[in-house]
């Protein structure tokens, strides 16, 4: 192949790259300015204007995403970045399927994790720190009480 026709190539990785980064610091922005009055898939106020950075399209993404993984939802926006600077640097993504699967699992660790540890109590925040990994902890009975000691 010549370089003509690897430019569509090399360009739509550049393009693809600039995006997911951009998807990243909108998820980003998102997550910080999440306020649990905002409206939302679960939420109905009469805010008008959200008072999310991203918008009410940052509120709804926001409230799901903190709702679903709680503060593992931290990790997408990493991910996102992940992606898009090898997208831009023009490196392969090796065997995507395994590696978006372990990410999955890394999230959904995590945010059982925190559920284990409480950490919902310790930071008070409006919605379970592992979010519905809640249900699954509660219904085994394995929560454990690391702040008492």
């Amino acid at each position: 192949m010549t370089n003509v026709q690897q430019a569509p190539s090399h360009r739509l990785r550049e393009f693809t790259g600039f995006v997911c980064l951009a998807c990243a610091f909108a998820l980003l922005f998102a997550l910080a300015s999440f306020d649990p009055l905002d409206p939302s898939w679960n939420t109905v106020t009469g805010r008008r204007p959200a008072a999310n950075k991203i918008g009410v399209a940052g509120a709804w993404v926001s409230d799901l995403l903190f709702q679903s993984f709680g503060l593992a939802s931290w990790l997408l926006p990493a991910l996102l970045a992940w992606i898009g600077i090898r997208w831009l640097r023009h490196h392969p993504l090796t065997s995507p399927v395994v590696r978006m699967a372990g990410y999955a699992l890394l999230v959904i660790s995590a945010a059982a994790a925190l559920e284990l540890m409480h950490a919902d109590q310790i930071l008070h925040t409006s919605f379970a720190a592992g979010g519905r990994c809640r249900a699954s902890t509660e219904t085994s009975g394995t929560r454990v009480d690391w702040t008492s000691s």
